[in-house]
């Protein structure tokens, strides 16, 4: 039986839940065995990178665990329902990208919706970035905020486009159009126009997350 250690917090000046879970798969060995052994095709959807199908016994496995370990802190919800999980690796170059792909992402607006990201990295690389528009001060995008958010980025992306990945160290500077307001270490990580509240450190952890929170994370190879 796994011991999972459960980190609970709220991140940035909007205080939005993060939830850490160390030691969440009982076998991460086998699973980076899957992902190296997985058929990968273009992800889409933005993402900048490759995707495969995880093995039919993650969700089953895993799902209890993540049920204990939101308790409350995202509202009460009689059942999960997944839309998407898969394996993912980033691969695209900085200079083939295109503007989409060079900006702190949210995933939906819904407040039912929530994001998980589950590092496999054998070492301590990477993790996810999350970040404050310095513009508008938004940290999460909901219908309200969006045609407000997205009228602002429009006009600071054409007057200076993104140049490639965002990094966390660019997004302390204070010329930058975002702060970071929040960071987790794990697998991956990137940022570029919003500023930090918190670290953690894990090889074999998972970020849980409201997918309307401003975020950007890059898997790192397995």
């Amino acid at each position: 039986m796994t011991d999972h250690a459960v980190t609970r917090q709220r991140i940035g000046s909007e205080g939005e839940p993060l939830v850490v879970i160390d030691g969440f798969a009982a076998n991460p060995d086998a699973l980076r065995a899957d992902a190296i052994a997985g058929s990968y095709d273009p992800a889409g959807h933005h993402y900048p990178g490759i995707r495969a199908a995880l093995p039919d016994r993650y969700l089953r496995d895993q799902l209890p665990v993540i049920a204990r370990a939101l308790g409350r802190e995202f509202g009460s919800y009689r059942r999960i329902h997944v839309v998407d999980a898969r394996f993912s690796i980033v691969t695209t170059a900085p200079d083939a990208l295109d503007v989409r792909q060079r900006l702190p992402h949210v995933d939906a607006y819904g407040r039912d919706r929530i994001a998980l990201v589950h590092y496999l990295s054998a070492s301590n690389r990477g993790g996810t970035a999350f970040f404050r528009h310095r513009a508008t001060g938004f940290e999460t995008i909901d219908e309200a905020r969006a045609p407000i958010f997205f009228d602002t980025l429009r006009r600071e992306v054409e007057a200076a486009p993104p140049a490639g990945y965002i990094v966390v160290e660019t997004a302390t500077r204070s010329a930058g159009p975002w702060c970071n307001s929040g960071n987790t270490q794990g697998a991956s990580a990137s940022g570029s126009r919003w500023r930090s509240a918190s670290r953690h450190r894990s090889t074999s952890s998972v970020t849980c997350l409201r997918s309307r929170r401003s975020g950007s994370a890059d898997r790192a190879p397995i």
